[in-house]
């Protein structure tokens, strides 16, 4: 997937250096010093600056409030010998504040937050030039720029590389600013317009690069680099890129010109322009090399860069031996490759039988790519499959897969009578993953890929069964396996009706254990329903369909079976509309939006936002408040609370946000930590899962606002609010939040 960059002030957080290990214990000891001194009521802040390049520096560190009505303030500074020096300065706390370094002869780059407490200085040059807009009344008054300079001498020094970004006042089609001496990677952009490239200009101190007339044009961008362990690979002018409509692209009116398509550099780079806002798939190929695809989203007027490169190889063979050759059933096995796209994705890119013989091959796969095999009998049940991914090396790549066989007997029961049901031994869709259908006797027999424990999944038609247990298969002296699968006779039974009282013709009916977890759903046809087989204890029940759904109803199913009848009424469902905008006001596409309080059956969902950047939500009937997890790439991840109205709602995304660092006691059922903003909470591990981040206490690039953290707790079916903790968090800052366990007060 892409990484969305739409203004140049993600390029120095994303590339910014840290000093060397030469250095860090400078740095340490300066920081340990700040930490360790005592607090005044004029707190004051420790800027380190790194020179790159020798000599003696002599300038100032300038701050400016980010609110632009204060003035600045100057602290001078002299750097002799030293390649990093610090330097103190007085900053009022109740603004957010800027710094640049003013240095002759010298560059620092680009204004940057205060908080990240250091800025680099380098020997500078001139960059001049003349931009052109066609087209544009009103063309942009200023150029960013984003470079990489490698030092101009004899034996080079990486610790005088920069990376960094810096800005260019256009004035009647001139441009002029500053950037480092030496040997320079870079580009140019003005917000909402295709980015211009060049790479390797050398310049030395003081002097003026001038690289005449550059012509920008409005548009979406992409842009990333291919490169190859051969040497005969990306070849320039003949390794092409384009982009083709993936299954979700936006349609494209038949007046529209066709999707971009290139060839890559020399350095294997290349940049795909004015490309239609969507999600679409990019391809890149190579005569001789195996394809490369993966999907890509591509916002509105945003240049969007490829976090890793693409990585062409020769193709690959794949020969797989199977053994035994055939299937329980005398049937040739299924052998499906799934290849990992990143993002947690996969993708089936072959399936198909294997001979008689137990041979299967597939040519074309990719020497680094990242495969998974599952073998699936012919009737396609989930058998086998890979625990990790694989690369395959060398063509052709052998693969010889042993597929255990065992016989399995049993019975299945309900209240001591026998059941006709299907049980899925394993999950359903999941690997392993094997159904095996009890008679009208209750009697099961089939195969299995293992005896042992197996968490199994009973469903049954008439009586409505669907109960998640664990069975234990064991090996009898006959040396088949044998189950009992023996489902207690207690059951929930209702109606689900209209507002008016009729039954409801055809409904979805959800059930949920708070104890242990489990859910399911089910149809119910004719409104009246009951659920056999399920074990005594406290279960939620709810029902929807179309655009109807019930309230949640708590109900206990006692030791004897008994519960009281539950009666679901549905009622027309609420709706949100949403339009998810960057701060400019441009629709964002294709951007992940989570809905995590008040949906049908409560369960978490997610949706995309569409081509003009909408998203709808339904939410329960008794819901006037929607909470939203939204994570629009490159943008703050936000948390929001919206009222549920039939107004479509704009909602914003901030371009820069703010680390948040979480202090809690270990989670457990009856207590739990929740990290609310604007009215909703949820939990820090699902905040992790959404974002998909490995890390439940740390969670950079949150958007900017007031966080509360609390620690809850469960008693007698009843959450009691503990202790909580508050804090604001600003654009590149960080907020620390920490509670102790509840003590329990409503």
């Amino acid at each position: 997937m892409a990484e969305f960059r739409e203004t140049p002030s993600n390029f120095t957080k994303a590339h910014g250096r840290l000093p060397v290990a030469s250095h860090r214990l400078l740095l340490f000891s300066l920081l340990f010093a700040l930490l360790s001194a005592p607090l005044s009521a004029d707190p004051k802040e420790i800027v380190i600056v790194r020179k790159l390049g020798a000599g003696p520096s002599a300038g100032a560190v300038v701050a400016r409030p980010t609110d632009g009505l204060s003035t600045p303030i100057r602290q001078e500074f002299n750097c002799t010998t030293e390649r990093i020096c610090s330097v103190e300065i007085d900053l009022p706390s109740d603004k957010s504040w800027q710094m640049m370094a003013e240095v002759p002869a010298h560059g620092s780059g680009a204004w940057v937050p205060v908080e990240k407490g250091s800025l680099e200085i380098w020997p500078s040059a001139a960059l001049k030039g003349e931009a052109v807009f066609p087209g544009e009344t009103r063309p942009p008054d200023e150029l960013w720029v984003r470079f990489h300079a490698e030092a101009r001498r004899g034996k080079r020094d990486a610790r005088d590389d920069v990376d960094g970004e810096t800005s260019c006042l256009v004035r009647d089609s001139q441009f002029g600013c500053v950037i480092p001496a030496g040997v320079v990677d870079f580009s140019l952009r003005a917000h909402g317009y295709v980015s211009v490239y060049r790479w390797r200009q050398e310049t030395g101190p003081g002097a003026i690069l001038e690289i005449g007339r550059i012509e920008l044009r409005r548009g979406a961008s992409l842009v990333g680099q291919v490169i190859s362990t051969s040497r005969d690979a990306p070849k320039a002018g003949l390794c092409r890129v384009r982009l083709q409509p993936a299954g979700n692209s936006p349609k494209l009116p038949p007046t529209a010109s066709p999707l971009p398509e290139t060839t890559v550099d020399g350095r294997g780079f290349f940049q795909l322009e004015v490309i239609p806002p969507g999600q679409w798939d990019l391809l890149v190929e190579q005569e001789g090399f195996a394809a490369s695809r993966q999907a890509v989203v591509i916002l509105e007027r945003a240049e969007a860069r490829l976090k890793s490169p693409v990585v062409l190889s020769r193709p690959v063979r794949l020969d797989v031996t199977l053994s035994p050759p055939q299937d329980p059933a005398g049937a040739p096995w299924r052998v499906s490759v799934l290849e990992e796209k990143g993002e947690a994705r996969t993708e089936v890119v072959s399936e198909s039988s294997a001979t008689p013989g137990g041979q299967w091959f597939r040519e074309g796969l990719r020497a680094n790519g990242k495969y998974r095999l599952h073998v699936l009998t012919g009737s396609g049940q989930h058998w086998w499959g890979d625990d990790e991914p694989f690369s395959p090396e060398g063509s052709p790549y052998q693969r010889s897969i042993v597929l255990d066989i065992e016989t399995v007997e049993g019975t299945m029961t309900l209240g001591g009578r026998p059941l006709h049901a299907r049980v899925v031994f394993g999950r359903e869709h999941n690997v392993p993953s094997i159904s095996i259908e009890s008679d009208q006797e209750g009697n099961l027999a089939g195969f299995l890929p293992r005896l042992g424990t197996w968490t199994v999944e009973v469903i049954g038609e008439s009586p409505a069964v669907r109960r998640r247990l664990e069975v234990e298969v064991r090996r009898k002296p006959n040396g088949k396996g044998n189950v009992a699968i023996a489902l207690a006779a207690k059951a929930i039974q209702g109606d689900i009706v209209s507002e008016d009282g009729s039954p409801i013709k055809r409904a979805i009916l959800y059930v949920s254990n708070p104890a242990s977890g489990e859910k399911s759903s089910q149809w119910i046809d004719g409104g009246r329903f009951q659920l056999e087989g399920l074990e005594p204890g406290d279960y939620v029940v709810s029902a929807a369909g179309g655009r109807l759904a019930s309230s949640d109803v708590k109900v206990a199913l006692s030791s004897d079976g008994y519960s009281d009848p539950v009666r679901l009424v549905m009622k027309k469902l609420g709706r949100v509309k949403i339009r998810v905008e960057s701060p400019t006001g441009a629709g964002l596409i294709g951007v992940p939006v989570n809905i995590f309080a008040g949906s049908p059956g409560q369960f978490a969902f997610v949706k995309y936002t569409d081509a003009d950047g909408r998203v709808a939500f339904d939410t329960a009937p008794t819901s006037d408040y929607a909470c939203l997890l939204v994570l629009a790439p490159g943008y703050a991840t936000r948390i929001a609370g919206l009222p549920v109205t039939a107004e479509e709602q704009p909602l914003q995304v901030a371009q820069a946000g703010g680390s948040i660092a979480l202090d809690y006691p270990p989670p457990s059922p009856s207590a739990y930590p929740m990290l609310g903003q604007g009215g909703c909470s949820l939990m820090p591990a699902m905040l992790a899962a959404f974002t998909r981040s490995t890390d439940k206490s740390l969670f950079p690039n949150m958007a900017p606002g007031d966080y509360t953290l609390c620690s809850w707790s469960q008693v007698n079916g009843a959450d009691l609010q503990g202790p909580c903790t508050s804090g604001s968090l600003s654009p590149y800052g960080s907020l620390k939040l920490g509670v102790e366990p509840s003590r329990g007060r409503k």
